[in-house]
């Protein structure tokens, strides 16, 4: 096999920079939030609960499942996620949060405790990805 043309040497080197920078906007955006308070579950865009809880945090003891909609926080309504996460992070960690929320049209109540997000949890939740995504880059460039 010949040498490469410089376009895609470049076209290379070009990737590699735009995974760089995504790798590197992960893991900042990911970083904020070791050590900070979070409500015992992640919540999407759309107020439903995530698909996955760790064992060591508080939402699936108090009842939470995953595609719950959250639609009110202590009494008052939720039109934002960070509405919650401003909420949480407001007060300090182990303080409990009425969260009502809509199960097969079933309105619920549960009282979730906040918690802290541990290292090990930030790991787990979004670290598992970025080595993954690490591993995938290493194999894609290796046959260049």
């Amino acid at each position: 096999m010949g040498k490469q043309p410089w376009r895609r040497q470049l076209l290379l080197a070009a990737m590699g920079f735009i995974a760089l920078l995504l790798i590197g906007g992960t893991l900042g955006a990911s970083f904020q939030w070791i050590s900070r308070p979070f409500p015992g579950f992640f919540l999407h865009e759309n107020l439903t609960v995530g698909p996955y809880f760790l064992p060591s945090w508080s939402g699936r003891p108090a009842g939470m499942h995953a595609l719950d909609r959250v639609v009110a926080v202590n009494g008052r309504s939720l039109q934002e996620r960070g509405e919650l996460y401003a909420l949480v992070k407001s007060a300090s960690a182990g303080s409990s949060f009425s969260f009502r929320v809509m199960r097969d049209s079933q309105t619920l109540e549960f009282t979730v405790p906040s918690m802290i997000l541990s290292f090990g949890d930030w790991f787990l939740s979004f670290g598992i990805y970025i080595v993954l995504g690490i591993a995938f880059l290493i194999i894609g460039v290796a046959p260049y």
